[in-house]
C-alpha cells in the first residue's frame, strides 16, 4: 500500500492504494478511484473516478466520473435482484458494460424482500450484521437506518443504492429466466418469460446472482404424514397470529430459529425448541456495540493494515 495525493480530485484528497491497482480510496472526501496497469497520467485501458452520491456521470465536477470503458464492451445477463445481483449491475456498468437484470418478482431484495406469498422472511425479520458491516464499501447506510435493519430498511437501503448508481432502468422486474444455453458463436441465449410472453436473446456473458435460500428444505419426520397439527417452515411464517395460543415446537436454532424462538415465545400458549446438539446464542450487541464489529475482519486486521500502510522509515 501507499500514500498519494489525487491531483484532479478535491484539495484534501489524501488517499491509500494498492499498488496493483485493485482500489484506491479517499478516507476523507470518500472518492473511490479504480484503475488497471496506471494512475494519475500514466496510460491505461481507463481510469474511473467517481463521488459517493453522484448518480449522474456528467454531474461529477471534473468530469471525468464514469467515462471510462473498458476496452471491450459487453453486454451481460444478471439473473437475480437481490443484493449481489445488484452490485454486479452497478459494477458492470462501471467497468463500461450494457447488463440486463432479470427478476422474477415484481421488485428488488432477493430473499430480503417481504411478500406474503412469494417472500421467504417473516414480516419483524432483522438483520443480523449490523449496518456498518452490511453496507457496501462504496455506499455507506444513511444514519437514519436502524443498527440492525429491519428488511422493509434494508430493500429502502438497496433502492437508495440502486438510485445513487443509476441501476433501476437496467432491471427487468416480473422476467422470470426460463433457459441459459451456449451458443454456438460464443456467448449465451438466455430465455425469459413475462407477462408478454416467451423471449430469447444473445448475450456474452451471464452472471448467475439467484442465491441460495429461495426454496426451503422440509425435512421429513416419522409420523409426519398422520399428525394433525400444521407443520410450517420459517420460510412460510410471517407474523405471531399464526401462533397465537398455540403450543409451538421450533425446530433447530440457527440464526432463524433463534430469532423465531424469541418472537413466538411471546405468543404462543407454549414454545419448545428442539436442537440437535448444545448451541451459544449470543445478542446481536455485546459491551455497547454491535457484536460483528469483534469478529469482522476490519477489526481483527487492521494492526496488520496499520504495519502495511506505515512508511518503512518509521
Amino acid at each position: 500500500w501507499s500514500k498519494v495525493r489525487i491531483l484532479h480530485g478535491p484539495p484534501i484528497s489524501s488517499a491509500v492504494f494498492r499498488s496493483d491497482g485493485i482500489a484506491l480510496r479517499d478516507f476523507h472526501s470518500r472518492w473511490i478511484l479504480k484503475h488497471r496497469g496506471a494512475l494519475l497520467g500514466i496510460p491505461a485501458p481507463f481510469v474511473f473516478c467517481r463521488p459517493l452520491g453522484y448518480s449522474d456521470r456528467a454531474a461529477c465536477p471534473n468530469g471525468i466520473c464514469g467515462v471510462g470503458r473498458s476496452l471491450s464492451s459487453k453486454r451481460v445477463a444478471v439473473i437475480g435482484a437481490g443484493p449481489s445481483g445488484l452490485v454486479a449491475v452497478k459494477e458492470l456498468l462501471d467497468q463500461g458494460h450494457r447488463p440486463v437484470c432479470f427478476e422474477r418478482a415484481g421488485s428488488k431484495g432477493g430473499v430480503f424482500r417481504f411478500g406474503e406469498q412469494d417472500g421467504v422472511v417473516w414480516e419483524s425479520c432483522r438483520l443480523t450484521s449490523s449496518s456498518l458491516i452490511t453496507a457496501f464499501s462504496d455506499f455507506p447506510v444513511s444514519p437514519t437506518h436502524s443498527e440492525h435493519m429491519s428488511i422493509g430498511e434494508y430493500v429502502e437501503y438497496l433502492n437508495e443504492y440502486c438510485a445513487a448508481f443509476d441501476v433501476e432502468r437496467h432491471i427487468r422486474y416480473g422476467a422470470t429466466v426460463r433457459a441459459v444455453t451456449g451458443a454456438a458463436e460464443g456467448g449465451w441465449n438466455v430465455q425469459w418469460t413475462d407477462g408478454h410472453g416467451t423471449f430469447n436473446a444473445h448475450f456474452d456473458s451471464v452472471a448467475v446472482c439467484s442465491g441460495l435460500h429461495q426454496n426451503p428444505h422440509i425435512p421429513e419426520f416419522p409420523g409426519q404424514q398422520t399428525y394433525s397439527g400444521e407443520v410450517l417452515h420459517s420460510a412460510q411464517y410471517r407474523r405471531p397470529g399464526q401462533v397465537a395460543g398455540k403450543k409451538v415446537l421450533i425446530v433447530g436454532v440457527g440464526e432463524s430459529g433463534a430469532d423465531l424462538a424469541a418472537e413466538v415465545a411471546d405468543h404462543a400458549a407454549e414454545t419448545v425448541l428442539s436442537i440437535r446438539r448444545g448451541a451459544a446464542v449470543v445478542p446481536r450487541r455485546s459491551f455497547g456495540k454491535p457484536r460483528d464489529y469483534l469478529t469482522s475482519r476490519l477489526v481483527n486486521s487492521a494492526s496488520d493494515w496499520v504495519f502495511e500502510t506505515r512508511n518503512p522509515a518509521d
